[in-house]
């Protein structure tokens, strides 16, 4: 069956022309993915049914937007009842809403010049066409004759369609410090360029009543509308229209009559998750799915035909680049979500400097809610909403090398609960001076913040902190965590001492990678170890040590009695604090017994007969270890509680469920308690030995189906109740 869908949507995409958005009745649907297909499913919807998918984030377990053409609606519902996929409709006609949306903004127009005298204001009013945005940039900086040095309006560049992307400096000429930030990159998010000129407006309000303060220390560059072309097409032909104009005449050898690009999946920094697509029909699906971006210009991710190639994308790179000025900044606002993100976008791992950013982020997002009492979540773009490769803000991160960058996704939230969630892009115009104004606030605290920052880059360190346990250890031979040496040493359980952890000697080490299955058997065969431990990373924001034990310990009973429905738990390496980041490859902080070995993908030995295993992991992060344990109990008679052993660190806000965190643990305070906890529950403990990896890298190629496929069945997280 999914062959068949394959071909055609690689045949139906070529010729399904971008002419579906909205012309015509729409209905906009509540999706909920469960599997890798529900995904793969809904990516056909998008590139060969005509569907717009709403929701930025496609993963699973997740509520997925969709707006349906009429036309296909009956197909897809029935598609989606096929393959077990519930669908509910939030509302049968969009264009209905479109209109609705339309005539509040018309209302209000009426209702707000008969109110106020000031002519302008007009900005507030409604939402400016192109030509009248530049009129209000040429009005600004005429605002104030003797002061027209504070402001400077210039084009970055032509579009398509020869537009000028005009660009407004706002500051101090001495100003030696520097700020970007520019809207409508997205062609149907109105209200992003009504703010940015509502906060054109407010600063240069500073400068006119001798208040510049940001602006004497920083010169504040503005680029109201990025997607010029777009925007004009939305605002006179389709409303939902996404992306720029410029066409695409041959898909892989096939013509296309589609248009445009998604300027936001076209910057090259992981441009399409850096892979190229004329491999497999499966192969673009796969990366459609884990990188946001499409290889299909009929799709409205759209990443283009090679990275940079839009004229739009050309022009905001060299004003970045430009060695003249220094960035402290880059903000780029979108709608809709209520969100203050940061990168990364593409993979789910953090920068370095995460913890600056993110503070940074919460000091912007607390001013704003102060206004009218709107919150924003913080965090990556990545866990917190979707893996998205070709950014804006990637490329000014990675390739700008600017320090603080952030995508703000304005009103309104997409909680269905919020009473304006429904207007979703069709926001109306009631809402350009509450979201402006609260933006202003938000980005002006943020400001402040930034100038008794340094500018230059700094490496991030786990800081967690508990008043539970001292700050230094020494485990499994190196200064005995006293906690643990006591128990260990009053417990007998079945008349075996069960050895103080303190007493185990350097031969009791053992280094090799967790997927070198010839060594780990020889390991485990040569030692007779019946159990390896491996405790389990939180993937959760704001772990505290009790969350942690929790999802260890806890929610299986404790790990030892989950044994009675699993030949299997975990087990981390303990690394000394303070902790280097190991995606820099640094580990001279970590406590490496022997020197490390690393193996590739082609060196594994062939995988045993798969057997059926009553087997449960607590978390996604365990999929090598399943793999594993199945091939250990094909070797053992005994019965063996088994995983892979990692080491690293995470930080409280990390969610290891992506792939490029598979590698990530409990920091060392955390796993001695957690050690702890579980060894006191175990009955039949006779020795305890420590294998460790530096497998880190190897991680990324696994996921829960190669898991599913090797084991024999499908994995679980959380053990059963007891």
């Amino acid at each position: 069956m999914w062959k068949s869908i394959i071909m055609c949507w690689i045949l139906l995409s070529y010729s399904y022309a971008n002419n579906h958005f909205y012309k015509g009745s729409h209905e906009l649907v509540r999706v909920v993915p469960k599997t890798n297909e529900h995904l793969q499913l809904i990516r056909y919807f998008e590139d060969s049914l005509g569907v717009d998918r709403w929701s930025e984030v496609l993963q699973l377990n997740r509520d997925i937007k969709m707006s349906l053409p009429q036309a296909q609606a009956s197909k897809i519902k029935k598609l989606c009842k096929q393959y077990g996929i519930d669908v509910t409709v939030l509302n049968n006609d969009l264009d209905g809403l479109i209109k609705k949306s339309d005539d509040i903004s018309k209302q209000h127009k009426i209702r707000t010049r008969r109110s106020t005298k000031d002519k302008n204001s007009y900005h507030l009013t409604d939402y400016l066409t192109y030509q009248q945005i530049v009129k209000f940039l040429d009005e600004q900086h005429k605002r104030s004759p003797s002061l027209q040095n504070f402001t400077s309006v210039f084009s970055i560049g032509n579009t398509y369609e020869n537009r000028s992307i005009w660009t407004i400096r706002i500051g101090k000429p001495s100003a030696r410090r520097n700020i970007l930030m520019d809207c409508g990159i997205h062609a149907r998010e109105f209200i992003s360029p009504s703010t940015c000129l509502y906060m054109i407006d407010k600063f240069i309000d500073e400068v006119n009543n001798r208040r510049p303060s940001i602006l004497s220390i920083f010169n504040i560059y503005i680029i109201p509308l990025l997607n010029p072309d777009g925007y004009q097409y939305a605002q006179t032909q389709r409303r939902m229209w996404r992306k720029n104009r410029s066409p695409n005449n041959y898909y892989y050898g096939a013509y296309s009559n589609c248009i445009g690009v998604d300027l936001n999946r076209n910057f090259g920094y992981h441009w399409m998750g850096e892979i190229f697509f004329s491999i497999s029909c499966t192969v673009i699906i796969f990366i459609l799915v884990e990188n946001g971006a499409s290889a299909n210009p009929c799709s409205e991710t759209y990443a283009g035909p090679k990275p940079d190639s839009e004229s739009e994308t050309q022009n905001l790179q060299k004003l970045i680049s430009q060695s003249s000025r220094n960035w402290d900044a880059y903000l780029t606002f979108h709608s809709y979500g209520q969100y203050w993100i940061y990168p990364w976008g593409f993979a789910s791992y953090m920068p370095d400097d995460y913890i600056e950013l993110k503070n940074k982020a919460e000091i912007g997002s607390e001013a704003l809610k102060r206004v009218n009492g709107t919150s924003y979540k913080i965090g990556s773009a990545a866990n917190l909403l979707y893996e998205s490769a070709g950014g804006s803000d990637d490329w000014a991160k990675g390739v700008g090398q600017i320090k603080y960058v952030y995508t703000v996704e304005l009103r309104p939230s997409d909680d269905l609960n919020d009473a304006h969630a429904h207007f979703a892009f069709m926001l109306p115009s009631t809402f350009i001076e509450p979201v402006g104004q609260e933006t202003y606030v938000g980005v002006k605290e943020f400001l402040r913040s930034l100038i008794t920052s340094r500018r230059q880059k700094s490496l991030s360190k786990n800081n967690y902190k508990t008043e539970k346990y001292p700050t230094k250890y020494q485990v499994f031979g190196i200064d005995q965590h006293l906690n643990i040496s006591t128990r260990y040493q009053s417990i007998n359980i079945d008349n075996i001492k069960i050895k103080s952890i303190s007493s185990i000697s350097t031969d009791k080490f053992f280094q090799c990678d967790v997927t070198d299955r010839t060594k780990l058997h020889k390991i485990i065969q040569e030692q007779k170890i019946e159990i390896i431990i491996h405790l389990a990373a939180l993937l959760a924001n704001y772990a505290d040590i009790d969350k942690i034990s929790h999802v260890n310990i806890d929610e299986p009973k404790n790990i030892f009695e989950a044994r009675t429905i699993s030949v299997m738990t975990v087990f981390g390496y303990i690394t000394q604090e303070p902790y280097l980041s190991i995606f820099h490859d640094t580990f001279d902080d970590a406590m490496m017994p022997v020197s490390l070995q690393k193996i590739t993908i082609k060196d594994y030995p062939p995988l045993a007969d798969i057997q059926s295993l009553g087997c449960v992991a607590y978390s996604q992060s365990k999929i090598i270890g399943e793999q594993m344990a199945t091939d250990i109990v094909k070797n053992s008679s005994k019965s063996i509680i088994c995983a892979c052993a990692r080491f690293g660190w995470i930080n409280i806000d990390d969610q290891p469920g992506k792939t490029w965190l598979r590698h990530v643990l409990c920091s060392y305070r955390d796993l001695c308690s957690l050690i702890d906890k579980a060894l006191a529950a175990h009955q039949y403990i006779s020795d305890i030995y420590l294998i460790i990896s530096n497998n880190y890298r190897l991680w990324v190629d696994l996921d829960l189906d190669d898991a599913t496929r090797d084991l024999g069945f499908v994995s679980q997280d959380g053990a059963e109740k007891l």
